[in-house]
């Protein structure tokens, strides 16, 4: 006596036709003492070479997975059944189809249709022929189409991997998008920190660069407005001793008068010029100017810019 074993199966594709695509393939059984046995895998599968998943080539997984399933109860159960009645039960007619109308006339012409095109999905069609014809020899299968609202059972497992896959995009698409934000706000804060150093860098520049570090660099300063003048009274004079002879020397001095009414004294000798022969007397008044210059430098650079400085001389 042939044992019957039936098997509903079914597959379903979101994206159908896109190249982000996901598919699922079901089949279940209902073993001898009352227990159901499913058999559910998601698509894309490489394995399978099920690359970009279609609702035709999810039905055509779906039908070898009826053998897959059968093969693993088979050897669970340790069975050795002389004959076998397996019936498949899909609710597409293109799978039911390609498996009993067609597949004899593909095989003739070379899985080619009289135009010469390729028929769709032929690797797939003859995958599937394959694991068929490991069960002819001791079973006869047939083919059953029934309504989608009688496949309940397998179109639900399918969905329900579906959903699965569908939430595990969602979250990787989510940690990928979060990692990419993530990776964007480092590079910003990134370049801000580059962007304020280099402004600090080239504000430093530009700021030595202002700062007048010889006499006639400051001599020449540019005008600017400060929040506070800061006035330097610096009294000058210079004198000579033997002024038209060989031997003369001269001598010049500079004062500041502070708020306080004291004093800061600065003096230097002026000797004869051995080359211009420059009376040291007008040597020494000029000396005297330079020693008021200097002395305003050395305080402008003190002050760092903060305020205008504004020198009088006398």
């Amino acid at each position: 006596m042939a044992l019957t074993a039936k098997i509903y199966v079914d597959g379903g594709c979101r994206g159908n036709g896109t190249p982000d695509s996901i598919g699922a393939a079901a089949a279940w059984i209902m073993r001898r003492w009352g227990e159901r046995k499913d058999y559910v895998t998601h698509l894309p599968n490489p394995d399978m070479d099920v690359f970009a998943p279609t609702n035709q080539r999810a039905e055509l997984v779906a039908i070898g997975h009826a053998f897959r399933l059968l093969k693993e109860q088979l050897r669970e159960d340790n069975s050795r059944i002389p004959k076998l009645d397996i019936e498949i039960f899909s609710d597409s007619k293109y799978a039911i189809g390609c498996m009993t109308e067609w597949a004899d006339r593909w095989k003739r012409t070379g899985w080619r249709h009289s135009d010469g095109t390729p028929v769709a999905n032929w690797k797939l069609i003859k995958r599937t022929l394959d694991l068929e014809n490991e069960f002819l020899a001791f079973a006869r299968v047939s083919y059953t189409w029934i309504p989608r609202s009688e496949n309940e059972r397998a179109d639900r497992l399918c969905n329900e991997a579906m959903d699965a896959e569908w939430r595990e995009i969602v979250r990787r698409k989510n940690r990928e998008t979060a990692q990419r934000e993530a990776e964007a706000r480092r590079a910003r804060e990134e370049r801000l920190r580059i962007t304020r150093e280099e402004a600090e860098e080239k504000a430093g520049r530009e700021a030595e660069e202002r700062r007048p570090t010889t006499l006639l660099q400051f001599l020449r300063r540019p005008e600017q407005t400060a929040k506070m003048v800061y006035t330097m009274k610096v009294y000058v004079d210079g004198g000579c001793r033997g002024n038209s002879s060989p031997n003369a020397i001269g001598a010049a001095a500079a004062c500041i008068q502070h708020r306080s009414g004291n004093y800061d004294t600065w003096t230097r000798i002026v000797p004869q010029a051995p080359t211009t022969k420059q009376p040291p007397a007008k040597r020494a008044e000029i000396t005297g100017i330079i020693m008021a210059l200097e002395l305003a430098l050395e305080k402008y650079q003190e002050l760092d810019g903060r305020s205008y400085l504004d020198v009088e001389t006398f």
